[in-house]
């Protein structure tokens, strides 16, 4: 995985990368963390400044994202 996807996915809440075992729970995470990545690619920030990710980056935050970090 990238640094930066592993930077972005550091700052995310633990909360909405731990997979569920129900799967409206898991569906809920799967939103609010793709809301999270939403806000963060497309906002500019001092730390941000409207960088451009490759499409590989954002397959890697999709990826994990969708299966969860233990």
């Amino acid at each position: 995985m990238s640094k930066r996807a592993e930077e972005i996915l550091r700052g995310m809440p633990r909360e909405d990368l731990r997979v569920r075992e129900d799967y409206r729970d898991d569906g809920l995470r799967v939103k609010l963390a793709t809301h999270y990545l939403i806000g963060y690619l497309g906002n500019e920030t001092p730390e941000n400044n409207r960088a451009v990710y490759s499409g590989k980056e954002i397959a890697e935050l999709l990826e994990s994202v969708c299966n969860g970090i233990e």
